[in-house]
C-alpha cells in the first residue's frame, strides 16, 4: 500500500494517513492511521502532502470530488493525482477493449488537457504534468479474448512493457497521466 511505503520513508515527525470509502482498512496498517472519508473532517485544511492515484475518473462528479480532496490541504499543500489517459496510443488498438476506458467503472475519461482544466478549474495551481506507462495491457487482452485477466497475460504484457513504454514515448500518448498541483 502507498501509504505504508510513504510512511516508512517519512521523518519521524510526520503523521501518514490512508483515506478510503470503507469504514475498515484493507488490511492491518502499521505505520498509517487509516480513516474513511466520513470520519476524516478533522484533516481539514493540515494536509501537506496528499496522493490520489486511479480514483477521479470513477467519480460521477471529478469536480466535487476534487474539492472535498482539496479541502484537506493547508495552503502550499501538494496534491498529485494519477488517472488513465483516454488520447493513448493503445486506444486506437484496441479500441472499445482498451483497459483506460474500462467502462461502467471508469465514469469520467481525461486527456492531459481536460485534467489540467480540471484542476485549474478548482483553483489549483498546477506545477506540472508528466507521462506514465501504465500497465494496461494484460486487462486489454483479456477483454479482447473475452477472458478473465490472468497469469499468462501479465506475463505477455510484461514482456511486451519495453515495447509499450517506447511507442507511449515516441507518440507523448502515454497510458496514465500524473499532476502535480498546489493550493495557493
Amino acid at each position: 500500500m502507498l501509504a505504508e511505503a510513504l510512511a516508512s520513508e517519512a521523518s519521524t515527525a510526520a503523521q501518514v494517513y490512508a483515506l478510503d470509502f470503507f469504514d475498515s482498512p484493507p488490511k492491518a496498517l502499521e505505520k498509517v492511521v487509516y480513516l474513511p472519508f466520513s470520519r476524516s473532517t478533522s484533516l481539514a485544511g493540515k494536509v501537506d502532502f496528499l496522493t490520489c492515484f486511479h480514483v477521479l475518473e470513477h467519480d460521477d462528479d471529478p469536480d466535487a470530488f476534487l474539492q472535498r480532496l482539496t479541502a484537506y490541504l493547508r495552503p502550499g499543500g501538494i496534491l498529485i493525482a494519477e488517472v488513465p489517459n483516454v488520447d493513448c496510443v493503445w486506444n486506437g488498438w484496441f479500441g472499445k477493449n482498451s483497459a483506460n476506458w474500462y467502462a461502467p467503472f471508469h465514469r469520467v475519461h481525461f486527456t492531459r488537457n481536460s485534467l489540467s482544466a480540471l484542476f485549474r478549474r478548482n483553483g489549483l495551481v498546477v506545477i506540472s504534468q508528466e507521462d506514465i506507462c501504465g500497465p494496461t495491457f494484460a486487462l486489454s487482452f483479456a477483454k479482447v479474448l473475452g477472458v478473465r485477466p490472468n497469469s499468462m497475460l501479465f506475463a505477455l504484457a510484461a514482456a511486451m512493457r519495453p515495447l509499450q513504454w517506447g511507442l507511449e514515448r515516441m507518440t507523448r500518448r502515454p497510458s496514465a497521466l500524473r499532476i502535480f498541483a498546489a493550493m495557493p
